[in-house]
């Protein structure tokens, strides 16, 4: 009886093996030679300089860490045709590992330009090097969001441990109303930060011993240097209360939102933001706490929400497959513009 089992099992086997194998088929993928092509990424602020990186496109066969930057690529800003604004080329030391661990230092070109650029306008960023097709792109600067009616009545703050004065516990709502230009579809980030002010210091030990080529340090004779002060900026995470009458929301649940107004167009709305025991740690015993309002160009927009839907398919296997925005012609990447709004948050 056993034996008839055996014979089955190994006859079932043998068939669902022949069956597999019969299904099997190579197909030769005709992959196009792939061109390079210019990458420029550039996204700024009304009052700030603009920073520009410029690098090269490359096939599949390359790792996604393989970035060729470039250098003597010639960029300019234009509107209505005219050259408004130049970039010079400067190199910033990038720190990287290589394949053993060990750290490196690279001088990567970047592209930098004093043009300050003015609300409502629309710019064109060209660029050009001997061997690629020229790019270009345009982009309109947002205008200021309107924010009124920042509530901060539910927001509490209190010592998060008796034995340390500068770590507290911060919980409740903070409100605000965002005017929302009419005839017209606005993108918006909001944020919350703490912000700080400290100081930076480097311990020095002293010298037990030295035996050979070995040095044993003493830990308990130290001296405390006084380096620098350095500002601090940390996430405030929250969550949307009003978040169902909203629509295109990204990122919910974290430090930051991007949303868009297509349920409030025109409308004078008013947002909730819930914050649940965060952490915070203040200098000199005064919380600084800053609500940061973005108004976003639809390129800018576009390209964040592309990006953060590829970073999260990123290990899924069976998911659609997400392509980035781009929107330079001729070539790959972003030229974008915001508009940012502060608003310090006093707790005392």
């Amino acid at each position: 009886m056993n034996n008839l089992i055996y014979r089955c099992i190994f006859l079932l086997s043998t068939i669902t093996a022949l069956f597999l194998s019969s299904c099997e088929q190579v197909v030769e993928l005709d992959i196009p030679e792939h061109v390079p092509s210019l990458v420029v990424n550039c996204v700024f602020h009304p009052d700030s300089s603009l920073w520009a990186s410029v690098s090269v496109s490359q096939g599949i066969e390359f790792a996604a860490d393989d970035t060729k930057h470039l250098s003597g690529v010639n960029l300019g800003i234009y509107e209505n045709d005219q050259l408004v604004g130049t970039f010079t080329e400067t190199f910033l030391a990038v720190e990287d590992y290589n394949d053993f661990g060990i750290p490196i230092t690279t001088e990567v070109p970047y592209y930098v330009s004093d043009f300050k650029s003015t609300l409502g306008k629309t710019y064109t960023l060209k660029a050009d090097l001997a061997g690629y097709e020229s790019v270009e792109a345009k982009t309109t600067v947002p205008l200021s969001p309107n924010i009124t009616n920042i509530d901060l009545q539910s927001l509490q703050i209190s010592n998060a441990n008796a034995e340390y004065t500068n770590e507290f516990i911060l919980d409740g709502t903070l409100r605000f109303d965002i005017n929302d230009p009419v005839d017209q579809k606005n993108y918006y980030e909001i944020a919350l930060y703490e912000t700080r002010v400290d100081s930076i210091f480097s311990v020095k030990y002293g010298i037990d011993t030295i035996i050979g080529n070995d040095t044993l340090w003493d830990y308990s004779d130290y001296e405390v240097i006084f380096q620098d002060l350095r500002s601090f900026s940390n996430p405030i995470y929250f969550s949307l209360l009003n978040s169902s009458e909203l629509e295109d929301i990204f990122n919910d649940g974290s430090s930051e939102r991007v949303l868009t107004d297509i349920t409030f167009d025109g409308q004078n709305h008013t947002l909730s933001l819930k914050i649940e025991n965060e952490y915070i740690y203040v200098a000199n015993n005064s919380p600084n706490i800053e609500l940061v309002i973005k108004h976003l160009s639809p390129d800018y927009y576009n390209y964040y929400t592309s990006r953060e839907l590829q970073n999260n398919n990123e290990d899924n296997f069976v998911s659609e497959p997400v392509f980035v925005y781009n929107n330079i012609e001729n070539g790959y990447g972003i030229f974008a513009a915001y508009y940012s709004q502060v608003y310090p948050i006093d707790l005392e």
